[in-house]
């Protein structure tokens, strides 16, 4: 099987062996593979990934995009067949237990997702990201004294890499660290990925809340759902401060909260 039992029982008897990432095999099948998850073609990837089961890599590619089309079963699966491929790289790669945490932790597997983010954290202890995610699951099932642990251990992480930084800033702005943490959390506005999860790319520079009449403002929805939801209670604000004509792109789905915006004009 490879499915999430698999990786569940391997997670428990495994031993954590590098804390580096291991030379990837940059064929043409891998090249492939890496551009349909570039393109997020889903079929193209399930398609190189039947066609190459003993591709390590293939497999890896295929689960990171399923676990970002929010099928974390098909996730697990992929991984399994990538720990089958190749034993020892896999038992010694973060970003592979990494994987197998967001699987677990989609599937609602909080304990399964917390052992597996933890074999991340020994696979590449200087890793803040890890550490930071491994916080959230202490959190998650209460365990505040270890969360607080592992949130200080990825502050003495290195910050040097964007998605590291991102991490960080998270646990600073938790913890109340306000002025470091929106520092350290802009890091996010460097990270190379695909378009639907990092935020936009453009020339144009970010608004700082002084007034702008006559000019335009873009608001655009980088987050999830939720959190669009949350933060459009804000648009009013914003259009009031600035004096712009406030342009808002968001997920399709929000139409019955944007709608009292159009209403009155603010967007």
């Amino acid at each position: 099987s490879t499915g999430s039992g698999a990786i569940g029982s391997f997670t428990r008897t495994a031993t954590a062996t590098t804390d580096r990432p291991p030379d990837q095999r940059h064929d043409a099948a891998r090249l492939a593979s890496r551009q349909a998850y570039l393109d997020r073609d889903v079929e193209s990837l399930r398609q190189f990934a039947a066609n190459s089961p003993d591709h390590p890599w293939v497999q890896l590619d295929a689960a990171e995009l399923a676990l970002d089309k929010r099928q974390p079963s098909a996730a697990l699966r992929y991984l399994g067949a990538a720990l089958k491929a190749d034993t020892p790289t896999m038992t010694g790669f973060a970003h592979f237990w990494s994987l197998a945490a967001a699987a677990h932790a989609q599937l609602g597997d909080q304990g399964e997702g917390e052992d597996a983010i933890e074999m991340a954290c020994k696979c590449a202890p200087l890793t803040p990201l890890y550490w930071g995610r491994a916080a959230a699951f202490a959190y998650h099932r209460g365990d505040h004294a270890t969360a607080d642990v592992r949130q200080h251990t990825a502050l003495r992480g290195r910050t040097t890499d964007p998605e590291d930084r991102h991490i960080i800033g998270e646990i600073q702005l938790l913890n109340g660290m306000f002025r470091a943490g929106w520092e350290h959390f802009d890091g996010r506005l460097d990270v190379r990925g695909p378009v639907a999860r990092y935020p936009l790319r453009t020339a144009a520079p970010q608004w700082e809340g002084l007034p702008m009449p006559d000019q335009a403002l873009l608001i655009w929805g980088e987050q999830g759902q939720g959190d669009q939801v949350q933060f459009l209670r804000f648009v009013r604000a914003a259009k009031a401060a600035s004096g712009a004509t406030v342009h808002l792109v968001g997920w399709h789905t929000l139409g019955r909260w944007v709608q009292p915006l159009l209403e009155d004009g603010t967007v």
